[in-house]
């Protein structure tokens, strides 16, 4: 709890919290719910819906298969998504610091549809949506974008 940690879930529901060094949680199957410390976390939730929050530091966050919901916390943070990542929503997106990470290979930002959705911004890919809350389309650039 107060160095790097490695945590692994079960194919359950789980509920992994990070300690004080840079950790590495894997949610594995389920509902999950990962949170990171104050260091650079990785978080990886898996199969299932599940709940990430990276807390400070400049963490990696990748919810995988499932409908999942990203807070990176403080930091400039990574999210990354690959094909079949299902419906996700990032909650805190920091424009300007936090990166948006595609591992497909050959995607490219013309491939991306970026609209408005309420008071939020909707990405489309092939491999599913993500949900930046509180974000306007307007301030999205190739900038904020990492691609494989």
């Amino acid at each position: 709890r107060g160095g790097k940690d490695k945590i692994k879930g079960s194919t359950g529901d789980d509920l992994l919290v990070g300690g004080r060094g840079s950790d590495k949680l894997f949610g594995n199957d389920g509902a999950d719910d990962l949170r990171g410390g104050l260091q650079r976390d990785k978080l990886l939730g898996g199969a299932g819906d599940d709940t990430l929050e990276g807390n400070g530091g400049r963490d990696i966050l990748r919810g995988g298969a499932g409908d999942d919901t990203l807070a990176g916390g403080g930091g400039a943070d990574r999210f990354v998504f690959g094909p079949s990542d299902g419906a996700d929503q990032i909650s805190d997106f920091q424009d300007g610091a936090d990166k948006i990470q595609f591992t497909q290979r050959g995607l490219q930002m013309s491939d991306l549809t970026i609209e408005a959705q309420g008071g939020d911004t909707l990405i489309t890919y092939s491999g599913g949506t993500i949900l930046l809350s509180g974000i306007d389309p307007g301030d999205i650039s190739r900038a904020d974008f990492l691609f494989a």
